[in-house]
């Protein structure tokens, strides 16, 4: 059974991580390209972290405008 811990230490190939994030391939790869978020290269092929795209996101978040009464 797959827990969370091990779900967030899985690493991610580029297709699941372009799904996650709603972006085509060849976006992921112009952010990769950018150095947005951590990576791994394995033998040579792109390996990502849940917990970096996590941080990612964290990052690019933008709050809300908060309406004053």
């Amino acid at each position: 059974m797959e827990t969370n811990s091990t779900r967030r230490n899985k690493l991610l190939t580029p297709d699941e991580v372009a799904q996650f994030l709603s972006v085509s391939k060849a976006t992921l790869y112009r952010l990769v390209n950018k150095r947005q978020f951590r990576f791994y290269k394995v033998a040579g092929v792109l390996r990502f972290k849940q917990d970096d795209l996590d941080d990612y996101l964290g990052k690019v978040c933008i709050e809300p405008i908060k309406k004053y009464t």
